[in-house]
């Protein structure tokens, strides 16, 4: 939709359109998240985009909004259509990181260190 980093006529779109996506998983018991994806949230005239990520008592959830809000994108705004909806791609590749066990488990006390202890006390 968005290849060319410039044109020379307004880009037409079939028909405005949404596309919404709501996930939900339940992590296995002892299980625990490192790190989410970042919320984001794009607002144009012509599109807008929102992706949520939360967590919370084992239950990940992401929910994320589309809009394609104009038949046609002029060739003065597309500069900033094209910006945008590269913005969200890049949005939808973040994952989930997880692990067993909590995150204190994974995160040692500051001003501890393992230097100068055997491999079996690591």
């Amino acid at each position: 939709l968005v290849q060319r980093p410039e044109r020379e006529h307004d880009l037409v779109i079939s028909d405005p359109m949404s596309l919404r996506t709501n996930v939900t998983y339940k992590l296995p018991a002892g299980w625990t998240v490192v790190a989410a994806p970042e919320n984001e949230s794009i607002q144009m005239d012509e599109a807008a985009f929102v992706s949520q990520a939360t967590h919370a008592d084992g239950t990940l959830t992401l929910d994320r909004n589309l809009e394609l809000r104009r038949h046609r994108i002029p060739v003065t705004k597309y500069p900033d259509f094209r910006d945008g909806l590269i913005k969200a791609a890049t949005t939808t590749k973040q994952t989930w990181t997880v692990q067993p066990g909590t995150v204190e488990d994974a995160t040692p006390d500051e001003g501890t260190s393992d230097e100068g202890a055997s491999d079996e006390e690591k």
